[in-house]
């Protein structure tokens, strides 16, 4: 791959659990206790190296409400890897994993790459038990 060509990486979920902190941390070292919704989506560009190749990474953190789901089918486009983030604190965007899974399968390159992402695990209400999300991740990542 050449420097020129991002490196595409799409963050998948359900609003809330936290596809916009991890951007903001990896980008700028910046963590916020607040939540603000993505709308649409957003991306941010950083270079870093790779087994000493540089690499453009480009990470495109995408809305989570259904409302934005007709947009979504573009932003799979040229997508090389792809993060499904789940709450443990928020049952519901545990379960919500599977559609956004098949949404990735029916959209994505085959050959992007699926990586099931556990979010605020230091939060001590969890509803989604660290097996659970281990169990699911070996059963439908892909490409690694």
């Amino acid at each position: 791959m050449s420097e020129e060509e991002p490196l595409k990486v799409i963050l998948l979920g359900n609003s809330g659990v936290g596809k916009s902190n991890l951007i903001a941390r990896f980008h700028n070292n910046d963590f916020s206790e607040d939540f603000e919704s993505t709308v649409g989506v957003e991306f941010v560009t950083k270079r870093i190296t790779v087994d000493g190749v540089p690499v453009k990474l480009q990470i495109w953190d995408t809305a989570g409400q259904e409302r934005y789901a007709s947009m979504m089918k573009t932003y799979y486009r040229k997508a090389k890897g792809s993060l499904l983030f789940y709450d443990f604190t928020n049952r519901f965007s545990f379960v919500g994993l599977e559609a956004w899974r098949k949404h990735l399968e029916a959209n994505a390159d085959p050959r992007c790459v699926s990586i099931v992402t556990g979010n605020k695990s230091d939060v001590s209400d969890q509803l989604v038990s660290p097996n659970d999300g281990e169990a699911y991740a070996r059963q439908v990542s892909r490409g690694m």
